[in-house]
């Protein structure tokens, strides 16, 4: 499985990679803290994530997130066992990402 940190996902950002957030977490979750303001991002529960696979592009990088990385690893896993090979996790979740690039972003 290919993983991405925080640091090196903001540098590519800051480079105009075509970049797409695909976030697992519940709604409730997602109401707390997002990526919307940094990139496009998709919100796909966990739970909805093998009926939605259909529409996930499979031809820029994709970044799967949670909030600690342990989700969006199981995702990654059921998604590249449908053939997908541009995924990445994003180590530390959207809480290491609230720690280490954006500290104004809600934690919880």
């Amino acid at each position: 499985m290919k993983e991405i940190d925080v640091q090196e996902l903001c540098k590519r950002l800051q480079h105009g990679e075509p970049w797409l957030m695909i976030d697992v977490r519940q709604p409730e979750e997602y109401s707390i803290c997002n990526f919307e303001e940094v990139l496009e991002t998709w919100l796909i529960p966990l739970n909805n994530l093998l009926k939605e696979a259909d529409r996930i592009p499979k031809d820029r990088p994709i970044a799967v997130c949670c909030h600690h990385g342990i989700r969006s690893k199981y995702a990654i896993d059921c998604l590249e066992q449908s053939g997908f090979t541009n995924l990445y996790n994003l180590e530390g979740g959207i809480h290491a990402w609230a720690m280490e690039i954006d500290t104004h972003m809600p934690v919880y």
